[in-house]
C-alpha cells in the first residue's frame, strides 16, 4: 500500500476545509445574532458574517491564482471575470434595495439587510468558484479551464 504524503493530502484536506466554511460562519453568526440585544448588535453579527464571506472569497481566490500560476491567459481571465462579478453583486444589492425618497423606506434594518444580501452572494460566488479548486475527471470534454482533480494534485504536490 501506499502511504500518503502531507502533499498528496494537501488539495483534499484544502477542498474538506473550503467545503466547511460556509458552515462554520454561519454557525457563528447565528450565536452572534442569538446573543444580540439591539439592532446595532444584530448589524454587527451581519457585518462579522459579511467580513469572514469576504475573507473566504480572497482565500479561494489566491488559492485558485496558485494553483493555476502558470496559465497567464486564465488568470487575466479570472481576474476580468472576478471585477465583472462585483459589479454583478452591487448592481443586484442596489436592485434588491433601490434607494427611495424617503431615507425611513427600509427602516433599521437596512444596514443588516444589505449586509447578509452581500455576504449571502459572495458565498455563492465562493462556491462557485471552489470548482477550480476541487477540479474535474478525466475525460471530462466541457471542463474548459478546469483541471482534472489528478492535475491538481499532481501541483500541489510539485509545489511542496
Amino acid at each position: 500500500t501506499q502511504r500518503l504524503t502531507l502533499a498528496m493530502k494537501l488539495p483534499f484536506l484544502l477542498i474538506l476545509t473550503l467545503a466547511a466554511a460556509p458552515t462554520v460562519f454561519a454557525a457563528e453568526q447565528q450565536a452572534c445574532a442569538e446573543g444580540a440585544e439591539t439592532q446595532s448588535d444584530l448589524t454587527s453579527c451581519a457585518a462579522a458574517g459579511s467580513q469572514d464571506a469576504d475573507a473566504e472569497l480572497n482565500r479561494v481566490y489566491q488559492a485558485i491564482r496558485t494553483a493555476y500560476s502558470d496559465d497567464s491567459v486564465f488568470l487575466e481571465k479570472l481576474k476580468l471575470s472576478q471585477r465583472a462579478w462585483i459589479k454583478l453583486r452591487d448592481a443586484d444589492l442596489a436592485m434588491a434595495y433601490p434607494p427611495r425618497d424617503d431615507p425611513d423606506y427600509y427602516g433599521s434594518v437596512l444596514p443588516m439587510c444589505t449586509t447578509d444580501y452581500t455576504a449571502s452572494l459572495t458565498w455563492q460566488r465562493v462556491e462557485y468558484l471552489k470548482r477550480w479548486l476541487e477540479g474535474t475527471q478525466e475525460g471530462d470534454v466541457c471542463s474548459g479551464s478546469l483541471m482534472t482533480d489528478s492535475e491538481l494534485l499532481e501541483r500541489s504536490g510539485s509545489a511542496q
